[in-house]
């Protein structure tokens, strides 16, 4: 579990690993290849654990960070927020603002301008660039925070 925890943290910086640690999650393994495969709490998976060594969070993870003040976020106009809830991408224009470091190609948590987790996806456009654009895809949405069931 420290491992899952330091991977959470290293990927989407502190607290998170300690606010989906802290749940008491398993580690669910293949059947096939006995590696680990998931995150899971109540039969509800948490985080997946991918091939190339990463930990992506699902919509019930997200649902743990729920009132966690988060450390590195892609802040969201209140236009896009009800699309992105919904798992649609996010375009250049309708991003306030950055916290903390996002590079291409790593997955990023998006909130709205009051901190509501609206869900999570892989950055397209660097940050520097995405200020410049007036449209254009920034985030590819892999979840949105509205569009499912929930750990309660």
């Amino acid at each position: 579990m420290y491992q899952a925890r330091e991977l959470l943290d290293f990927l989407y910086w502190e607290p998170v690993g300690e606010a989906i640690v802290s749940s008491d999650p398993r580690v669910k393994n293949s059947p096939t290849t006995g590696k680990p495969r998931f995150l899971v709490k109540h039969d509800r998976i948490l985080a997946v654990f991918r091939e190339d060594g990463y930990l992506l969070l699902e919509r019930n993870g997200l649902a743990l960070l729920k009132g966690v003040s988060l450390t590195k976020k892609i802040v969201v106009d209140d236009v896009a927020s009800q699309f992105i809830l919904r798992g649609k991408d996010l375009f250049c224009k309708h991003i306030v603002s950055y916290t903390g470091e996002h590079w291409v190609g790593e997955d990023a948590i998006m909130v709205s301008r009051v901190s509501e987790i609206l869900g999570c996806g892989m950055v397209v456009v660097r940050p520097s660039e995405a200020k410049f654009f007036k449209k254009g895809r920034a985030v590819k949405s892999r979840i949105g925070y509205g569009d499912g069931p929930h750990l309660s």
